[in-house]
């Protein structure tokens, strides 16, 4: 059996009316995605309103 790595991760932040919680939820998700690209794995990270 050969092995897969995930290589591409998207992530979708619906904000609506969530402007408050916002700033900490995308420093969190530049965080995950720094470690993530440090193995490899393009994060593309889409908010939406």
């Amino acid at each position: 059996m050969s092995e897969r790595r995930v290589r591409l991760v998207a992530v979708v932040v619906p904000a609506r009316d969530e402007e408050d919680e916002l700033p900490g939820c995308l420093r969190a998700l530049a965080l995950a995605s720094a470690r993530a690209a440090a193995s490899g794995v393009h994060v593309t990270t889409v908010v939406t309103a």
